[in-house]
């Protein structure tokens, strides 16, 4: 057992990534998605961010710059020239909508922009979806739709959505954009609706 973990040390140390590393970047990966999805602050990032790194090893202290820069949360650096920080970027959300066939998809995406509910949306094939509908395990193939709007447009776009979905349920998920691009965002904001 020594034997193995003093080859990964020498390992990590030459910067061959054989080793605990492939491990570590797949928990990081996880780490930085939930703590999107979770919409936490740059303080809150910062004292998870801690804990992984103490638990991960010196790696982790590596690439916690890295990721946050990638997150927007930029509490300890300055964002980078056409960057946002998550301060400024929870003004956007991103929103998921799942559909059933390519026409839905067109229809819905061409509604919300049109209608500046929405500056882009991405129809995206090949969604696989297991869920219960009426206490039956269900699957279907299907496509999603994400959607870049403002967090403010969310009632409207649930509405739009019901109104052109043939799903008596239809999911309308949003996710706060923490940051991003500040052209790409102030391209969003030039192409929606205010409220």
């Amino acid at each position: 057992e020594n034997r193995i973990r003093g080859r990964i040390g020498r390992e990590e140390e030459k910067g061959n990534h054989r080793g605990r590393a492939p491990l570590f970047y797949a928990a990081w990966l996880a780490f930085t998605l939930a703590l999107a999805l979770a919409g936490l602050g740059a303080n809150d990032w910062e004292t998870a961010a801690g804990g992984l790194r103490h638990g991960l090893g010196s790696a982790a202290a590596r690439l916690q710059g890295t990721a946050r820069r990638a997150m927007g949360c930029a509490a300890s650096s300055e964002p980078t020239r056409g960057s946002t920080t998550g301060a400024q970027a929870t003004e956007y959300a991103a929103y998921y909508v799942t559909v059933p066939s390519k026409k839905i998809a067109y229809s819905i995406s061409r509604t919300l922009v049109e209608s500046k509910l929405a500056a882009c949306v991405n129809i995206i094939p090949g969604v696989e979806s297991v869920y219960t509908w009426e206490d039956k395990v269900e699957k279907d193939q299907e496509l999603l739709l994400m959607i870049k709007s403002r967090a403010g447009l969310l009632d409207k776009i649930v509405k739009r959505v019901k109104q052109e979905h043939e799903y008596d349920t239809p999911e309308v998920i949003a996710v706060p954009i923490l940051g991003g691009s500040g052209d790409y965002l102030d391209w969003l904001k030039a192409n929606t609706l205010p409220r």
